[in-house]
């Protein structure tokens, strides 16, 4: 190659490689500023120029943030394939498989890149996460302490050691890591939510709602959030406060069913139930996993209400959804009873009233008109027996005078319809034989 060729490539590398670390830069502007997409664009843009272990692990973690978790999977093993040897290609790979739940292969890859970088506790603190998703907890604790040892001030770390011992119910022990979280940061709405269980689990709502409403006004649009700061409020019967924020949550998503039940709970369980009613019929209409329990709900409703008609047509829902759930039965029975018995004191009620008055009228009518009624009686009997015997000899004369001429009008009947019919037959015969001729001689006439 001569010098000149040669200086002619320099040049080419240099300007190419000078481009890759301005679109390089560029991405990272725009991944700081939120905006994923032009960053993705970006780190796209400088892979063109360039191959570099940190613009595939940038480019593989905004699709990640924009969902795009199939794609970033794709580029973190175009990563492994160019650079095999860089442990950040298996961190990246490994977080999108656990976004995609694929937890067994999310701690092999966890596990390569450890063995080609010891110090990276973001793989440990993913191995520990993998493991708390399959309730492997000791192995989790086990992760998770072990990044801790390395870095103490690993936020997520200590994040995830706290959900450990709040799976296991642990709740004072949950506080430690949480409160080093804090310190580290606090405005870390994960650690401000994570604690907000520990204290509304303690039983101490207060306390629980302040770090609820820290964390959901750090991330207002956070729907986990914010059920988690309704139910607070809901725990601690402040219910003007805890439907607000179920009407938030309607607000962001009108068809979670799950948000209208939970209205509807609320209005319940302050015992509002013409506002409970209309929050678990949306429910209802939505048709999704809490039908039954929206079912169950308004059919109590309307059972509190004493409207036993309605709480049967949901309860009978209920078994259509759930046959083989017995309680559903006795709900059922339970109503249909309740019914009747409101139907026995009514009509008890009414018919006693009624048979008192009925008894009465009629005492006072049949005596008060007894011998009225016994001579009127007789005088129509007398009538009708009169009005028979005169009638009876004009009856037999009108009859017997039909008969007779009933008599000569069918003979003369039948001698008619016999010749008619004669007649008619022998046409008929005419007719019929005519048209068998003609059918033959057309029937020889195609087969000849």
């Amino acid at each position: 190659m001569s010098n000149s060729t040669e200086n002619e490539q320099s040049f080419q590398d240099n300007l190419n490689k000078q481009y890759m670390i301005e679109y390089l830069f560029k991405g990272n502007k725009e991944s700081v500023k939120g905006n994923y997409a032009q960053a993705a664009d970006s780190y796209n843009r400088s892979l063109s120029f360039g191959e570099d272990v940190s613009i595939y692990y940038n480019l593989g973690l905004m699709q990640q943030k924009l969902g795009q978790i199939s794609e970033s999977i794709s580029t973190y093993q175009a990563c492994i394939q160019k650079f095999p040897n860089e442990a950040s290609c298996y961190q990246g790979l490994g977080q999108s498989q656990l976004n995609l739940e694929q937890l067994d292969n999310a701690v092999s890859q966890f596990d390569k890149c450890l063995s080609l970088d010891e110090k990276k506790t973001e793989c440990l603190n993913g191995k520990g996460l993998s493991f708390i998703k399959q309730n492997k907890l000791v192995e989790a604790e086990q992760s998770l302490r072990s990044c801790i040892q390395k870095n103490s001030r690993n936020e997520d770390c200590q994040n995830n050691l706290a959900k450990i011992y709040i799976k296991k119910k642990e709740f004072e022990l949950a506080q430690g890591p949480l409160n080093v979280c804090l310190d580290i940061n606090g405005n870390s709405d994960q650690c401000l939510n994570n604690m907000g269980h520990v204290f509304l689990n303690l039983n101490q709502s207060k306390q629980a709602i302040r770090y609820y409403q820290k964390a959901s006004s750090l991330q207002p649009k956070n729907e986990q959030y914010l059920v988690d700061l309704g139910n607070a409020f809901k725990k601690s019967k402040n219910y003007e406060n805890a439907l607000h924020v179920f009407n938030r949550l309607i607000q962001l998503d009108p068809n979670n069913e799950t948000y209208h039940e939970m209205k509807g709970f609320t209005f319940y369980n302050r015992g509002d139930y013409d506002n409970a009613i209309p929050a678990f019929e949306e429910c209802t209409k939505l048709k999704g996993e809490n039908a039954f329990t929206c079912h169950r709900h308004l059919a109590n409703c309307y059972y509190e209400k004493e409207n036993f008609d309605n709480a049967i047509t949901n309860y009978k829902e209920c078994i259509n959804l759930k046959p083989l759930r017995i309680e559903n039965y006795l709900y059922f029975t339970n109503s249909v009873f309740s019914k009747t018995k409101q139907q026995c004191i009514y009509y008890k009620n009414t018919t006693q009233e009624f048979c008192l008055n009925s008894y009465n009228n009629t005492y006072n009518y049949v005596t008060s008109n007894y011998n009225n009624t016994k001579e009127y009686c007789q005088s129509n009997i007398n009538s009708a027996k009169n009005y028979v015997e005169t009638n009876y000899n004009n009856t037999k004369d009108y009859i017997q005078g039909h008969i007779n001429s009933s008599k000569e009008y069918v003979s003369n009947i039948n001698n008619s319809t016999s010749q008619y019919f004669s007649d008619i037959t022998n046409q008929t015969k005419s007719y019929w034989g005519g048209v068998y001729d003609q059918a033959l001689q057309y029937y020889n006439s195609l087969f000849s």
